[in-house]
C-alpha cells in the first residue's frame, strides 16, 4: 500500500486535475444558474417542491463548497460538503419520483478526482490491485 509521502504518477495528478476541473465548471454553473434562474428552473424548482426565494441560498451553499473544492489545501473539506449537498439533492430527486443516480454518480466522481490526485485520499480508500 502506497504511504502518503509516496508521490503520485504525473498521469494519475493530471487524470484527476482534469476530473476536477470538469467537475467545479458544472458545480459552478449549476450553483450560478441557482441565483438568477430563468423561467424553466424556476418551474422545474416548483414541480421539485422547492420555493423560489430558496434557489439563491441553495446556490450560494453550492459555490462556497464548490470553491472549498477548488482550493488543493480545502479539497477535502470541500468534498465532504458537497457530498452531503449531492445527498440532499438526492433525495429531493428521489422524492419527487425523478431519477436520483445523477448526484450519486457525481459525487462518486468527485471522490474519485481527489483519489487520482491526492496519496492521503488513496491511503484513506484502499483498492487492491
Amino acid at each position: 500500500m502506497p504511504t502518503p509521502a509516496t508521490p503520485v504518477s504525473k498521469a494519475s495528478r493530471r487524470a484527476g486535475q482534469i476530473l476536477g476541473g470538469l467537475l467545479i465548471v458544472f458545480l459552478v454553473f449549476d450553483g450560478g444558474i441557482k441565483l438568477m434562474p430563468p423561467q424553466s428552473v424556476l418551474e422545474l424548482s416548483a414541480a421539485m417542491g422547492i420555493d423560489a426565494a430558496f434557489l439563491a441560498k441553495i446556490g450560494v451553499t453550492l459555490l462556497c463548497c464548490t470553491l472549498l473544492y477548488a482550493i488543493p489545501r480545502t479539497s477535502v473539506l470541500g468534498a465532504i460538503l458537497l457530498t452531503g449537498y449531492l445527498g440532499g439533492a438526492t433525495f429531493v430527486h428521489a422524492s419527487v419520483g425523478q431519477p436520483f443516480y445523477f448526484p450519486i454518480v457525481f459525487g462518486i466522481l468527485l471522490w474519485a478526482a481527489l483519489f487520482l490526485r491526492d496519496r492521503t485520499i488513496q491511503g484513506l480508500i484502499p483498492v487492491r490491485r
